[in-house]
């Protein structure tokens, strides 16, 4: 696959990357589920909604809005990470192609780019 990276450490991402996903597809049913607390449900879907599910009444001004908002975009993220694992590029700065560091990606795997390119991929 890629051999920068042995495929022990690859493995070890992808189970960080996998457990990530399930936390937050978690989260992102009880805020959500919260959310529809407050919203007006069309009858045909309240009959399949129990809502005793819905943990946590939120507002759409509530700062669980905001969890949620980044909750998604980290999930977004995640995903894209474990397309990319799957591929050869994984493990390399999508700005200049060098490899990023073991140590860098087991601190974040969704990382993308390397230390040099991260203030200019930031710009973007």
């Amino acid at each position: 696959m890629i051999g920068f990276i042995s495929p022990r450490r690859l493995e070890a991402l992808k189970l960080d990357l996998e457990d990530r996903q399930n936390g937050l597809i978690q989260e992102i049913y009880v805020i959500s589920r919260g959310l529809l607390n407050r919203v007006r449900v069309p009858e045909p879907f309240r009959r399949d909604m129990q809502r005793i599910d819905c943990a946590v009444p939120v507002s759409v001004e509530s700062p669980q809005t905001q969890v949620l908002i980044a909750d998604v975009e980290e999930l977004h993220r995640v995903n894209r990470t474990l397309t990319r694992l799957q591929r050869t590029d994984f493990g390399r700065c999508t700005c200049c192609g060098e490899a990023i560091t073991y140590d860098l990606l087991a601190e974040d795997p969704t990382r993308d780019c390397c230390t040099a390119c991260e203030p200019v991929a930031a710009t973007r």
